[in-house]
């Protein structure tokens, strides 16, 4: 799971390897660079719809101990899940489980004149592993760890 240090220092918990978290998740169809650490959920259990239209769904799904809002266009559900603490509906289930390894994300940005600020530059993430999401250091490049969790 993508944790972004964003999301991590602003309202976040810090954990270490060994620790119960349960989290709020969302399976994101847009990182570039992240295509490594993506997930499948096509066999999934849709529990609720949000709402759809446009060729896309927003439903949360469900996947053995995997609970996972997803936002993106219908069909495969492929993406890189993500701890999410703000852009998503209230009351959804969180994904409870222990974290087996954690691993720094190093990612190169550059100038997007479409976004009018600096952007992912699509280039594959660079992982590193550390013992505790407190280890990220102070490097601009580390957007963020990822987790292993063991859900249950």
């Amino acid at each position: 799971m993508y944790v972004q240090r964003w999301q991590l220092e602003c309202c976040g918990t810090p954990f270490g390897v060994g620790d119960e978290v349960a989290w709020s998740l969302t399976l994101r169809p847009d990182m570039p660079g992240f295509e490594a650490v993506e997930v499948t959920l096509d066999g999934a259990t849709v529990v609720r719809v949000h709402a759809s239209g446009a060729g896309r769904e927003e439903v949360e799904l469900h996947l053995g101990g995997v609970r996972a809002w997803w936002d993106g266009p219908v069909g495969t559900r492929r993406g890189v899940l993500a701890e999410e603490r703000h852009d998503q509906p209230a009351a959804k289930t969180a994904t409870e489980g222990v974290v087996r390894r954690i691993r720094t994300v190093r990612q190169r940005f550059v100038w997007s004149d479409r976004h009018g600020a600096h952007a992912p530059s699509g280039d594959p993430i660079a992982l590193a592993d550390i013992s505790h999401s407190d280890a990220m250091g102070h490097d601009p490049a580390v957007t963020g760890v990822i987790a292993d969790l063991m859900v249950g």
